[in-house]
């Protein structure tokens, strides 16, 4: 695994204004690497056609560390039992991730987090189970992804072993499969603040969860939801007007 402290790798510790890029309806080109990155994208409602809003990088917290470090060794810590077993199964959205008064500015997530400041109520729909009181959303269906990393020459791997891109279609070698894309998407009637046509909420905030199961239909006990990273970005106002989708991208 890729040394987490670099600039370059999966897990990237930092969360500077930078990072953030605005797209602003599509006319700025998105940056290239996508590795640890988090892109948030409107869709239009009667076109389908999709804008990318913010391009910004995650950060894995110092819990999501500790049970990655346990699920590679399947082996867990006495005082986190089956730890190993769990796995990133959940994503939930919040409105806490900005500076007061400022929403546009962006807090930094940081290494000691646990969940997110504003845990938001998903509030319409079937796409989400509720633990201890807060709401998690499950993950488009066939996601996560498993995508190549485009900067691995093909060539230098081993070719006794290929496989086919879900995303791009194209055939690699399966050592070149180092990406894992998540995806979710919010519909019109989630995360509204109510069902009144007036009512929004500004969502500024997204983090993974792992957990034992990513079904709506498992019981899950007190606890069962633990923070692995945390992403905050500008306020988006949420209506029932706006449908968006959240790519995570990590990097192993």
């Amino acid at each position: 695994m890729a040394d987490i402290t670099t600039t370059k790798v999966k897990f990237k510790d930092g969360h500077t204004p930078s990072d953030k890029v605005a797209i602003n309806g599509g006319i700025q080109s998105p940056p290239m690497d996508i590795k640890g990155r988090v892109r948030i994208m409107e869709r239009d409602i009667g076109s389908g056609k999709k804008i990318l809003l913010f391009d910004t990088s995650n950060l894995v917290v110092y819990r999501g560390r500790s049970w990655l470090v346990q699920r590679a060794i399947n082996k867990s810590l006495a005082s986190r039992s089956n730890w190993h077993n769990n796995f990133i199964s959940w994503m939930a959205f919040g409105t806490g991730g900005t500076v007061a008064g400022t929403p546009l500015v962006p807090l930094s997530p940081e290494l000691k987090d646990y969940g997110l400041a504003e845990h938001a109520s998903v509030g319409a729909g079937t796409n989400y189970t509720t633990v201890d009181g807060l709401d998690y959303h499950t993950f488009d269906a066939t996601y996560p992804k498993l995508t190549n990393d485009p900067e691995v020459d093909n060539a230098i791997l081993d070719p006794s072993c290929t496989e086919t891109d879900d995303i791009d279609g194209f055939i690699y070698s399966c050592d070149k499969f180092l990406l894992c894309n998540i995806q979710t998407s919010i519909s019109a009637s989630e995360y509204n603040g109510g069902t009144d046509p007036a009512s929004y909420l500004d969502l500024s905030e997204a983090g993974l969860f792992i957990s034992p199961s990513g079904s709506t239909s498992y019981s899950f006990g007190s606890g069962d939801m633990k923070m692995f990273a945390r992403v905050c970005f500008p306020a988006i106002r949420k209506t029932a007007n706006r449908e968006l989708i959240i790519s995570w991208y990590l990097y192993f």
